[in-house]
């Protein structure tokens, strides 16, 4: 119940070991049980190995230890004494190393030895992995040696069949003839005679043991040859864990981090101690059908080959493999010249292998990780969209069928274009419109726009309707200029995907082109959500619709994205307040002081400010007390089939 109270616990243990002859179990537990029994006899924290005298109550063995367990020297038993020291030491401590040097010192001193040491072997290519050593003081460490001959492969053959087996070589004359140069180079390190034997998992070779000079009990082979089996098996035990442990933390085919490591880095990671932070999110398009058609392998090789080409240009990155085709690359204060120049290049590379998807995001300010990612995120599926729909006839093409019912209402007229006026609340003249979109269904009617954006969003078809407002809103302006009626700005609003795609200018402009569209009275809105993507972003796409002609609006001003540093980070031409604002003023002081020093504030930006929402007279009385004019929402009027809205505030210039 209470984790700080410490119970004082004592352990007997009863020993006993086979010596090689086949015992049936019962047997082997009774003799156990004995030592056992002799153990508890003797005291707390008593271990004992089992002896033919101890049915006589003369104990061979005992021991009391605390915390790590120490045994006395058996006399009568040397050997079982010596490989139970070397079990307690590989398998009681935490510090691997430490406990093979002290299971080769054991080992090395039972021998009268110079020195032992196990050489640990990579599986696949026995290429030196690691080196475990005891040595007498004044001798050298075989690490300070040549190490050549300590790798199989540079053995002749003789010699490596000759040393895969447990053998005392006690004259190295006796050697010579299976590798003259071997023999050599152990005289010239003063090596004249040596145990050795290899260490085999499933018939292939992991490690070796050597011990070297052995001065006493050479005739003894049995504390080697026990000693093996622990040996080879703690090796392999550890391999695994080692194994299991590095595929936590990466992708077993590709050798990246994986999600697990993404997850550390996030948790630990310092944002407000960055300079910057770089994000680059990236897929295979269509890695499934090229499974299909070439075999898995064949996709495995290319999933090998992108994880190599990031890992060579984007080096300076921790890049992470998520699922079987995306990827993740993230650099800690790199210039964002430097980020976008590695990001192409690492494109252009991997597009020559295959097709690929890819976001970026990049921040100096207000640096978030969470942020950067999903906005990297949204740029990359919004290429997937795209890669999808220029397969327009493949089978796999995302939302086929979804986009296919849009197109076909959007040719059909079912979606409409309303109106909604903006006035100035000093005279009550109209000073611009906002065009919004509905649609209209058979069986349900007029439908709002809340009942089908967010699909599309989802489904990635969304900039299919914003381009459609847009070329909507330059028809109605184009028809308007004909016919000689007023020339007022018209806003709209883009998505957060339709902004993100690369080519948006270039189909504004044929937009825009195709009806001599004055683009001047047309206004984009962005919503404050759009803040989640990063200031570098936003202030690059803002700068191109504004080169474009267009005109920048920032909406839904004071909803819950607001970011003051938002307004520093593009010139807009109007901001909008949000409705929760307008609902507030009657009532809410803090609400009037607010939007107070937002209208301030906008004055001294050359900002032009909307009061969206507006539905009461009391609500338009605070903002014209506030001295803000223009006025948008039910208590003028709301949205309007455009020929309404033309009969009601168009009169002829």
């Amino acid at each position: 119940m209470f984790p700080q109270v410490r119970i004082p616990v004592t352990v007997s243990v009863g020993i006993v070991f086979g010596n090689g002859e086949p015992l049936a179990f019962n047997s082997l537990y009774q003799k156990a049980r004995t030592a056992l029994f002799a153990a508890k006899a003797d005291g707390r924290n008593c271990c004992m190995v089992y002896s033919q005298d101890m049915d006589k109550q003369a104990l061979l063995d005992k021991t009391s230890f605390s915390g790590p367990m120490h045994l006395a020297s058996i006399q009568e038993n040397p050997v079982e004494n010596i490989l139970l020291k070397c079990l307690f030491f590989l398998t009681g401590s935490a510090d691997f190393r430490k406990s093979m040097e002290n299971t080769l010192k054991e080992i090395g001193r039972y021998y009268g030895a110079d020195r032992a040491y196990v050489v640990e072997l990579e599986r696949e290519t026995a290429d030196l992995l690691e080196l475990y050593e005891w040595k007498k003081e004044e001798e050298r460490s075989i690490r300070t040696l040549d190490s050549t001959f300590l790798c199989p492969r540079s053995l002749s053959l003789p010699a490596g069949e000759q040393m895969r087996k447990l053998r005392y070589i006690e004259n190295l004359d006796t050697f010579e003839e299976h590798d003259p140069q071997l023999c050599r180079y152990l005289r010239s390190i003063g090596v004249f005679s040596f145990f050795t034997s290899s260490l085999v998992e499933d018939g292939t070779l992991v490690g070796y043991i050597r011990i070297d000079n052995p001065r006493q009990n050479t005739g003894n082979i049995s504390a080697i040859d026990g000693l093996l089996y622990f040996l080879t098996n703690e090796l392999i035990k550890r391999r695994l864990q080692k194994r299991q442990e590095y595929l936590s933390y990466h992708d077993e085919m590709t050798g990246m981090l994986n999600r697990n490591s993404y997850k550390d880095y996030a948790e630990s990671l310092k944002e407000e101690g960055l300079i910057s932070l770089g994000v680059i999110s990236l897929d295979i398009n269509g890695l499934k059908e090229i499974n299909r058609n070439h075999g898995n392998s064949y996709g495995d090789d290319i999933v090998r080959y992108i994880a190599r080409i990031l890992k060579e240009e984007l080096s300076m990155f921790k890049i992470y493999r998520f699922t079987g085709d995306e990827f993740l690359a993230l650099c800690e204060n790199i210039a964002y010249d430097t980020f976008l120049s590695r990001a192409h290049k690492a494109s252009d590379r991997l597009k020559d292998i295959c097709s690929i998807s890819m976001g970026t995001a990049w921040s100096d300010t207000d640096i978030s990780l969470n942020s950067l990612s999903i906005s990297a995120d949204e740029r990359r599926l919004i290429a997937k969209q795209n890669y999808y729909e220029e397969k327009q006839y493949g089978h796999k093409r995302k939302n086929a069928k979804i986009l296919k019912g849009l197109l076909k209402a959007l040719s059909q007229r079912r979606f409409l274009v309303y109106m909604q006026p903006k006035i100035d609340s000093r005279d009550g003249s109209l000073y611009g419109a906002e065009a919004l979109v509905r649609y209209q269904d058979d069986t349900a009617g007029l439908v709002a726009p809340g009942k089908f954006i967010q699909y599309l969003e989802n489904a990635g078809l969304i900039h299919h309707i914003d381009l459609f407002v847009f070329e909507e809103v330059c028809r109605v302006q184009a028809e308007w200029r004909q016919r000689g009626l007023p020339r007022i700005p018209v806003s709209l609003n883009f998505s957060r995907s339709t902004l993100l795609e690369e080519n948006l200018i270039a189909q504004m402009d044929g937009i825009a082109g195709k009806y001599e569209a004055d683009k001047s009275l047309i206004e984009i809105e962005i919503t404050e959500s759009l803040g989640e993507v990063e200031r570098n972003t936003i202030a690059a796409i803002g700068s191109q619709i504004r080169q474009a002609g267009c005109r920048l609006s920032l909406d839904d001003f004071g909803s819950k994205y607001s970011n003051l540093s938002f307004l520093s980070a593009l010139h807009f031409n109007t901001l909008k307040l949000d409705k929760g604002l307008a609902n507030n003023l009657i009532s809410n002081e803090n609400a009037r002081i607010i939007v107070k020093n937002i209208l301030n504030l906008c004055r001294e930006l050359e900002i032009t400010v909307v009061a969206e929402g507006v539905e009461v007279y009391e609500q338009l009385e605070v903002l014209k007390r506030l001295e803000c004019w223009y006025i948008q929402g039910y208590y003028y009027n709301k949205p309007l089939p455009v020929k309404e809205f033309e009969a009601i505030y168009m009169k002829k210039e």
